[in-house]
């Protein structure tokens, strides 16, 4: 740990004295050049800076909304305006006779102009550290103060005369850089006190920004000729100082917002990791309550399917009076329609209890599968036709299609029937009068894909992923038009699974549903023969006891 902190010290110690070794080095750079030529070199200098103004104006401008330090904001809208100043001061500096204002007296003046905007804007700035800065006010009254500047220049001519021909620089030049290094000065100890408590980098470029202008304006001070020493180091030391404010409004505008963002990022790492502690610790009463949430669904829902039938039954027995003491020979009789309701919910209760049944021994893993080697072309088409008769009473067309006349394959003959049935009352209980239901095979190379389609209600989106959960239903109202344990879908799955296939579903809210069940095609070297006795009673009673969930309500 001690090693990593020496490398990261060294590593600053490093950075700080390249700094510093740029820092001399453009400094004797400019020196030398500015002594040889300081028209180009101030040009160029000014030149730089003005660009770099207006780099800070928009750089301001676009980080308005993101940047909390308003004081860097308010400098850096406010050096858009002064670079302008600056440019009108390059365009009529002394010995660029090709422009149309060639007077030394109107360029000092837009010099000073521009320094005393700059110190105030410095002032103002910290002053408003802690208020909201409206933006459109700022730009609307910097573009009055300098368009009030720029004619009192050059129209009203009520600026004092900074500089005359033959005499050099004016006492009121002199005045006015003065009080210009005292605004500065100050700048200085305010900012200090406001900030002596934090040691951002942002902060620290300020101070050096403040010291360097100060630093420059006395060079200034000094200067008795606009060609002399103390203006090339002057000029020099005022390029400095803009590139400390860019780097202040740069450190502030983008560096610490990326390092607050990183802050935040660790935050919310931290709190992911805590949350991932209290879930982790709470995960196992999470799993636990949600099983007594589905015991409790189930056993509402396994109840009530009891209960109807049974209700049913009871409410039809009732009927049968005691026999009459005066008269034994009369004994009522049951209808017909009475007979066949009381056999319809026996059906039902079988149906009910053969699920549950298989639900255990699916959770106990003792749910085995026959295998032979049969026909799967024909154990569907002889269910679909079984429960054909059926599905045209209720006035809905069944289809049954295929490519292939035989496909032979290992599986559970009762399971595989089972799993139609099942499908096929699903799509007969959600499909009205006037539908059709589609059963068709396909062979697809080591597979054979089975799809069962109608055009009924269908399944909501949210539901299509959950509808072969245990005891999971579309509607779980107790007045639901349609009846159901909720169990079917989920064995039909587990059915298809033992098989080592996959079931699927498609469907569309009143556009209707396709489940598509997708088996291998293997053999097995025992099992029953392709070619069985059926027994159509037996398939009969299975196709009553599936489809004996589906009646209304109103007996």
């Amino acid at each position: 740990m001690d090693d990593v902190k020496n490398q990261l010290f060294n590593l600053q110690y490093t950075i700080k004295n390249i700094n510093l070794l740029r820092f001399l080095f453009f400094l004797s750079l400019g020196l030398v050049v500015g002594s040889r030529n300081f028209m180009l070199y101030h040009i160029i200098l000014e030149l730089s800076i003005i660009i770099i103004s207006f780099i800070m104006f928009l750089l301001a401008l676009h980080t308005y909304y993101s940047n909390k330090d308003n004081r860097i904001i308010l400098l850096g809208m406010s050096y858009g305006f002064i670079a302008c100043l600056d440019l009108l001061h390059i365009l009529t500096y002394s010995g660029r006779g090709e422009f149309i204002y060639d007077a030394t007296n109107i360029s000092i003046q837009l010099w000073i102009a521009a320094r005393l905007l700059e110190s105030l804007s410095i002032i103002i700035s910290f002053a408003l550290y802690n208020k909201k800065i409206g933006l459109k006010k700022v730009v609307f009254t910097y573009l009055t103060v300098t368009g009030l500047l720029v004619v009192s220049i050059f129209y009203l001519n009520i600026f004092p005369v900074f500089y005359m021909e033959g005499y050099g620089p004016t006492f009121f030049q002199t005045i006015s850089q003065y009080i210009i290094c005292t605004i500065l000065f100050i700048g200085i100890i305010y900012f200090l006190i406001q900030n002596y408590r934090e040691h951002k980098k942002a902060n620290i470029y300020v101070v050096y920004f403040l010291v360097a202008t100060t630093i420059s304006e006395i060079f200034l001070i000094k200067n008795d000729h606009v060609f002399s020493l103390s203006a090339l180091l002057g000029h020099t030391f005022r390029f400095i100082f803009y590139h400390l404010i860019y780097m202040a409004l740069v450190q502030s505008s983008s560096r610490e917002a990326l390092s607050i963002i990183s802050e935040i990022n660790k935050a919310l790492m931290n709190g992911n990791k805590s949350w991932g502690i209290i879930i982790n610790k709470y995960k196992p009463e999470c799993r636990e309550g949600r099983r007594l949430d589905l015991k409790t669904s189930s056993i509402g829902t396994i109840s009530h399917e009891i209960r109807t039938p049974l209700n049913i039954i009871l409410g039809v027995t009732q009927l049968l009076p005691s026999i009459n003491k005066g008269n034994g020979d009369k004994v009522y009789v049951l209808t017909e329609k009475q007979l066949n309701i009381i056999k319809k919910n026996c059906y039902r209760l079988i149906k009910l209890s053969d699920d549950i049944i298989d639900m255990v021994k699916i959770d106990i893993g003792h749910m085995q599968l026959k295998l032979g080697n049969h026909n799967i072309i024909s154990i569907v088409e002889d269910i679909t036709l079984a429960v054909a008769e059926y599905i045209k009473g209720r006035n809905i067309t069944l289809v049954f299609d295929t490519d292939m006349e035989e496909r032979i394959v290992a599986c559970d003959r009762y399971e595989i029937e089972r799993v139609m049935l099942n499908l096929l009352s699903n799509a007969v209980k959600f499909t009205g009068p006037g539908g059709h239901i589609k059963v068709n095979i396909n062979n697809k190379e080591d597979r054979v894909i089975i799809w069962v389609e109608d055009n009924g209600i269908g399944i909501p989106e949210d539901m299509v992923d959950e509808i072969f959960d245990r005891f999971k239903q579309v509607d779980t109202t107790l007045r639901r038009k349609h009846e159901g344990s909720g169990i079917g879908l989920s064995i039909v799955k587990s059915i298809v699974e033992l098989h080592g296939g996959k079931v699927l579903l498609e469907s569309e809210v009143g556009k209707g549903s396709r489940f598509i069940i997708e088996l291998p095609v293997s053999l097995v070297d025992y099992g029953e023969e392709n070619k069985i006795y059926i027994n159509r009673n037996e398939q009969i009673d299975r196709v009553k006891i599936e489809f004996s969930d589906i009646y209304e309500l109103n007996y």
